[in-house]
């Protein structure tokens, strides 16, 4: 028995558009916490939504992010509980040359949050106050992970969300790896060991030929077998036309003051 994790709610999140990667996904992942997936959010609504479960522990994994040592990513939660982080996850610029973009902030397709802390200051209208980046807050970026390109912007919907708990909260920050098909990031953990593979391309699953071998390649390498995809016309439907328009109509009321979290 874990006695460090024992008695946490902890649940595990994606946000998802595909549902067979969704399920493969899954299947790596060795834990026995639930699985949830969320559909039709922005990229920032998305981590709002989940501030609104009744989770104590979240780990938010991309669907496109297999992992393959299950041993460490336990050890990885338990160490994080233990020593009370708030957030951790790769730096979203200067530490793979997939992404170069703000190194203060966690990149998502891998990140373990503590609602416990998070939940007792956040509200939207502080989302707002991250919203522009101050260059003060360069000081605190981990110079230790720096070995690739990066800028100090704003791009991603998600960025004040994670500026917020960068400036305000313990945050572990990871290193990582590219493999050798020249896109996979090969995420390390806190023991510096690696434990998830993040294959990225997840819209050209099941379309282009090349990115959906190579990501079964990983998702294989994980121990799970990839079956012969198979393509879903209605969650294609979804997907392009009721996400978007599912958006639209959050981002309208949430403009009107009428929604409490986009």
């Amino acid at each position: 028995m874990n006695k460090v994790l024992e008695g946490l709610n902890i649940q595990i999140y994606t946000r998802s558009c595909n549902d067979q990667l969704f399920q493969l996904s899954g299947k790596t992942i060795d834990l026995p916490y639930p699985k949830k997936k969320l559909k039709f959010t922005t990229g920032g609504g998305y981590f709002y939504q989940i501030m609104k479960s009744d989770a104590d522990i979240v780990i938010n994994i991309d669907e496109d992010a297999f992992i393959v040592d299950n041993k460490e990513l336990l050890d990885l939660l338990t160490y994080f509980v233990e020593n009370k982080y708030v957030n951790c996850g790769m730096p979203d610029g200067g530490v793979v040359p997939v992404r170069g973009h703000n190194p203060l902030v966690i990149n998502p397709f891998f990140n373990i949050m503590d609602l416990r802390v998070l939940r007792k200051d956040f509200s939207l209208d502080l989302m707002k106050k991250y919203s522009k980046f101050d260059p003060k807050y360069i000081e605190m970026t981990n110079q230790n992970l720096i070995k690739t390109s990066y800028i100090y912007d704003m791009s991603e919907p998600y960025y004040p969300f994670f500026l917020w708990i960068k400036l305000n909260y313990k945050v572990l920050e990871f290193d990582a790896t590219t493999l050798s098909d020249g896109f996979t990031t090969a995420l390390m953990s806190h023991n510096n060991k690696p434990f998830l593979y993040h294959t990225w391309w997840s819209r050209s699953y099941g379309i282009d030929p090349y990115h959906t071998q190579r990501i079964n390649n990983i998702i294989k390498e994980c121990g799970v077998e990839a079956a012969a995809y198979k393509k879903n016309i209605w969650e294609t439907i979804e997907n392009k036309i009721i996400f978007r328009w599912t958006v639209r109509f959050w981002k309208v009321l949430y403009y009107l003051g009428l929604r409490k979290y986009i």
